[in-house]
């Protein structure tokens, strides 16, 4: 029998070349674990809006996007055509209060939701992913353009599109990865591999 000690390290002690091989194990089976919550907010967005999602797909396979997304408005096309201050007052008779939360005001012993007041805090979901899919209309009630409503539509989504995009690249970036491994605590062999591997 032989015993060998062995240094632990955590990852702001190793070097940078030990961090990016544990950088690059890591991405091998690491998972982005937003993407339900991403999706979600899209079959909200489609429940309440004359669309139906055909495909889509974000991020970044070998430095090239892999951004699309097919959908069909499912609306005639006086609706689908609708714009200006028409398309203004079309949104705000039939989805202003899908898109919107009336204002929660807390009391000592009780909360009332307001009758006037409204707010814009993750309509459909919860979830953060609810603002960027929504931007374009926010910014359309505030500025009404001279676009049609399928403009408007495909401009969501493409926000959508490009958040969750965003997102994903940051979540694997090296940056994140650091914050993650020493926010957990992980622990490492001098040259970057994980500590609980078996040493032979």
């Amino acid at each position: 029998m032989r015993t060998i000690t062995v240094n632990i390290y955590k990852i702001d002690e190793l070097s940078r070349n030990a961090q990016r091989k544990a950088y690059e194990n890591w991405l091998e089976k690491g998972e982005y674990p937003w993407h339900d919550d991403n999706v979600r907010t899209l079959h909200a967005f489609e429940k309440i809006f004359p669309i139906k999602i055909k495909g889509f797909e974000y991020g970044y396979e070998y430095g090239e996007g892999r951004n699309y997304i097919y959908f069909n408005f499912i609306e005639d096309e006086n609706i689908e055509n609708l714009s200006g201050i028409r398309l203004l007052k079309y949104l705000y008779n039939n989805y202003f209060d899908y898109i919107t939360n009336k204002k929660t005001f807390y009391g000592k012993s009780k909360t009332r939701k307001s009758k006037i007041v409204y707010n814009h805090d993750c309509p459909l979901t919860g979830y953060c992913m609810d603002l960027e899919i929504l931007d374009p209309i926010y910014n359309f009630l505030k500025k009404p353009e001279d676009i049609t409503f399928y403009t408007l539509i495909r401009r969501c989504l493409y926000s959508w599109l490009d958040a969750c995009r965003d997102d994903l690249e940051n979540y694997f970036s090296f940056r994140n990865f650091l914050d993650i491994a020493s926010v957990n605590k992980w622990e490492y062999l001098e040259n970057g591999d994980e500590a609980n591997v078996a040493i032979l």
